[in-house]
């Protein structure tokens, strides 16, 4: 049996060479987004009102495209055969709650250490603080987003063993 650690390591590596096999159709795919939160933070006149809600409409067909692209990224023969991993008897049988704790916890430092990286990058990025917001928040949706959630798409594979 892999130690718990093992496997939270395992995830780790599997979605850094996901994110990175499939690195442009991610940031494809959040380059809306990022532009939205861009404009959001920056202080644009449109960011109230119908405008606002049709452009957060648009990001919102980005993320659901995004999670459908991380999706065929960790199950490439698609959801059939999750679908049939599933139906394989119980989901508690198949984990520890030692593993589940180890994925939490690398998956919260991971989060944690790029979350503070985007910070920073925002902060030494300009001077005007709404532009380091909003800069730092093009990191995030440009990078992190993504990249999370490949990261918990992986760990509840690897974790579940489907």
């Amino acid at each position: 049996m892999t130690p718990p650690h093992e496997l939270a390591w395992r995830a780790l590596t599997t979605a850094v060479g996901l994110y990175g096999r499939n690195f442009g159709t991610f940031t494809a795919l959040c380059l809306v987004p990022a532009a939205a939160r861009f404009a959001a933070f920056a202080g644009v006149s449109w960011r109230s009102g119908a405008i606002f809600g049709i452009v957060e409409l648009v990001v919102a067909g980005f993320r659901i495209a995004l999670l459908f692209a991380a999706l065929r990224s960790v199950w490439p023969q698609g959801l059939d055969g999750l679908k049939q991993s599933l139906s394989q008897g119980s989901l508690f049988s198949r984990f520890s709650w030692q593993e589940v704790v180890w994925q939490g916890l690398l998956i919260a430092l991971v989060d944690l250490a790029l979350n503070l990286g985007a910070g920073w990058l925002g902060r030494i990025s300009a001077q005007d603080p709404a532009l380091q917001t909003a800069n730092e928040f093009v990191i995030k949706n440009l990078f992190i987003i993504p990249f999370t959630t490949l990261y918990l798409l992986v760990a509840v594979k690897v974790t579940l063993r489907l």
